[in-house]
């Protein structure tokens, strides 16, 4: 089952044999046209931080690939900017999350402390013009897709916060299965319809849903596993009264792991995670024999492998969480201005995404 006509297998380099990837049979994918997705990461820097601010929040480029390029592999080329630009946008909520909430209608439970540095008009204001100027481009690349993915997001805005939940959790199973919304998996799910612009009814998907269900609690594995020293740093900055939201504190709670012992279960269960998910899917399609199924799901099936793969790779060697962090930034934007690429001055120049590239 590969339909894949946007994508390629990632330089193996960057994950085989490496232990910090996290699957041992399905491979990485990226977009040919990762670059554009790169530009358009920048393309937000400029239009929320200014040029001389590039990198100050590190979002979606890694040192292996961009969140985008990878997890949305199989997006058309003209779409993958768009959603690179709006994973990015909505990495920047650590300085932004008032302003989200408040042009989202969304609830604030516990909000982050955040670096005073971000208490800037300007940056504020350019972020309440650049996020409503990518939600309108989403919308209008796609009037059935488009909405549906900003839909969405919103929804995404109210899910409920588990920091209250985590005492009551008596199993793991029990909080993964709250924890796949909890990482904004059904937004994922609808930007990578969007992205590879699928056909799909609920009856589709919920006809695989169980399928892919290993998928989703590997994702929500392999990020517990490579965001702790982070949630450890946001549980702080709160001071008594947020639980922190990770598998390894919750591990620590009920069999009493360490911080090591717990990275080592989480990587186990997303091992045991792929090996459950490619029995299944081979039951199903002994069943349902691939040239039986609607192209639309057959792709699905693609989509889906990217997202867990892809966020896998992404995990592991995301600038986010890794060196050389905002140095990462710097490098990529040097190297594109010394090959002669260009960007708006700021998310007013014009209301397409970015200049076009060859």
């Amino acid at each position: 089952m590969d339909s894949r006509a946007n994508s390629v297998v990632l330089d193996r380099k960057a994950w085989e044999g490496n232990p910090k990837y996290f699957f041992k049979t399905i491979p990485p994918r990226i977009s040919k046209y990762a670059e554009r997705a790169d530009d358009a990461c920048i393309q937000t820097q400029i239009d929320v931080f200014g040029k001389d601010n590039v990198g100050i929040i590190q979002g979606s480029l890694a040192s292996a690939a961009n969140f985008a390029s990878t997890i949305y592999s199989e997006s058309l080329p003209e779409r993958l900017p768009i959603l690179a630009y709006l994973n990015e946008i909505l990495s920047f909520y650590e300085a932004f999350e008032r302003e989200m909430a408040e042009m989202t209608g969304a609830t604030m439970d516990l909000e982050v402390p955040k670096d005073p540095k971000f208490d800037n008009p300007v940056w504020q204001a350019n972020f309440k013009h650049s996020l409503p100027k990518i939600l309108k481009i989403i919308s209008q690349a796609d009037t059935n897709l488009g909405p549906k993915c900003v839909m969405a997001m919103k929804e995404l805005a109210e899910t409920p916060n588990l920091s209250p939940r985590m005492p009551t959790y008596k199993t793991m199973d029990e909080y993964l299965a709250e924890r796949i919304d909890d990482i904004a998996w059904p937004s994922v799910f609808a930007c990578a319809e969007f992205g590879a612009s699928l056909n799909l009814t609920k009856e589709h998907k919920a006809s695989v849903d169980e399928i892919f269900r290993p998928l989703w609690i590997h994702s929500c594995c392999a990020y517990d596993h490579y965001t702790w020293e982070k949630e450890v740093k946001v549980s702080a900055s709160h001071g008594k009264g947020r639980n922190i939201i990770n598998g390894i504190a919750l591990l620590n709670r009920l069999h009493g792991l360490s911080v090591d012992e717990a990275k080592e279960w989480l990587k186990r269960k997303c091992l045991e995670s792929e090996e459950e998910y490619l029995g299944l899917k081979e039951a199903y399609l002994s069943k349902n024999p691939e040239e039986s199924l609607p192209e639309d799901l057959r792709r699905w099936f693609d989509c889906q492998e990217a997202i867990a793969t892809g966020f896998a790779i992404w995990c592991a060697t995301t600038y986010r969480h890794h060196p050389p962090h905002e140095a990462g930034y710097h490098q990529y934007y040097a190297k594109r201005l010394q090959e002669g690429a260009v960007w708006f001055d700021n998310a007013t120049d014009s209301e397409t995404l970015m200049p076009e590239r060859s």
